[in-house]
């Protein structure tokens, strides 16, 4: 497996903050430009055998994603995802589930004693911009499909424990947590098992929704932040920094 660099670089939003007369600068105004941001990509896929000759990322090697390729590129914070693919739910894939996905935390933690002067591990959003103060790059972990719970939700603590910050719920096929939109005949998957929000075909049916999140017990305060007030609290502080920055770079 390739590591696959899906790129989200909180910050640069919609022109927010990008100036407008960047892409008439100079590459030097653009470098230096760059060089100033906190980037963070949101997902990197690894394969089983990262941070071993075969994928060590401390060199430049095929995989899109490497120490070497961050430091040239600015790139200073990636996801690195511990994703294992939906098989039948058994007792004995479970655990095989739960294996694989061991072997990429492992992995990960492994890079990180083997490198510790180029990356760091990070617990906390304060890590990240402790590690960029410092000169490091940082990596954090999240986890890329819910299947690696199983049916035992104490594993979400250990995953904590290890590092993950981030989990899809699904990813294709179903699993004991959610309906994946794209459900796996092949895996016994009937077009939806858990059901979800029912009634929830077009725009005309949202209210649906809010139904049955009051019906589940969430208070109207957290209603309000599902449906919209998180989104705007991320966008008012994108908003901040972007002001910020333009004010920064006034003559």
């Amino acid at each position: 497996m390739i590591l696959k660099k899906t790129a989200t670089i909180w910050g640069l939003l919609a022109g927010l903050v990008l100036p407008g007369g960047l892409a008439a600068a100079g590459e030097s105004d653009l470098a230096r430009f760059h060089r100033q941001l906190l980037t963070i990509d949101s997902h990197d896929d690894i394969p089983p055998t990262f941070a071993t000759p075969e994928a060590d990322p401390g060199r430049r090697g095929a995989m899109q994603v490497d120490l070497v390729k961050m430091a040239e590129g600015g790139l200073d914070t990636v996801f690195l995802v511990v994703y294992v693919g939906q098989t039948r739910r058994t007792p004995e894939n479970y655990a095989r589930a739960q294996a694989a996905a061991m072997v990429k935390f492992n992995a990960i933690h492994r890079m990180v004693r083997q490198y510790p002067e180029r990356i760091g591990l990070a617990w906390r959003a304060d890590d990240i911009e402790h590690l960029h103060a410092a000169g490091k790059l940082a990596a954090v972990i999240c986890i890329e499909n819910g299947y690696v719970i199983g049916k035992d939700l104490a594993l979400l603590d250990k995953y904590y424990a290890l590092g993950a910050r981030y989990m899809t719920l699904t990813h294709m096929g179903h699993n004991d947590i959610a309906d994946s939109s794209n459900p796996k005949p092949e895996l016994g998957d009937a077009a939806a098992e858990h059901g979800g929000v029912i009634g929830w075909s077009d725009a005309a049916q949202s209210m649906n929704v809010t139904r049955e999140l009051l019906k589940r017990g969430y208070s109207r305060a957290d209603i309000a932040k599902i449906w919209g007030g998180n989104l705007l609290r991320v966008m008012r502080q994108v908003e901040h920094v972007a002001t910020r920055l333009k004010m920064a770079q006034r003559p």
